[in-house]
C-alpha cells in the first residue's frame, strides 16, 4: 500500500470526499474568498457606523464615516458583479463545449 492509497482509505473511512476535481477545488477557494470578503465588508460597515456614532456631531468625522461606508458598499458591489460575470462566462463556456 502506498502513501496515497493510505490517505485515500483514511479519507473514505472518515467520510471525506477524496475525489475533488480541479473545478471543485477552485470553487472551494472562490467560496472561501467570498466568505472572507463578506467578513471584511461587515467589519468595515461596523467600523463606519462606530465612527459615525462617535463623531459627536462633528461634520468632518461624519463625512469620513460616510466615506468608509460608501466605499465598502461600492467595493462589495464590484466584487459581487465580478463574481456574477465570471460565473456567467464559465457557465456559457461549459454549455458551448
Amino acid at each position: 500500500m502506498t502513501f496515497d492509497q493510505g490517505v485515500s482509505e483514511a479519507g473514505q473511512g472518515a467520510a471525506v470526499n477524496t475525489s475533488v476535481t480541479v473545478g471543485g477545488f477552485i470553487g472551494i477557494i472562490v467560496q472561501a474568498l467570498l466568505q472572507i470578503i463578506g467578513v471584511i465588508f461587515f467589519i468595515l460597515i461596523l467600523y463606519g457606523g462606530f465612527k459615525w456614532m462617535s463623531a459627536s456631531g462633528e461634520q468632518k468625522k461624519i463625512e469620513e464615516a460616510q466615506k468608509v461606508i460608501t466605499h465598502s458598499i461600492i467595493g462589495l458591489i464590484i466584487v459581487v458583479l465580478a463574481y456574477a460575470i465570471s460565473v456567467f462566462i464559465v457557465s456559457s463556456l461549459q454549455k458551448a463545449i
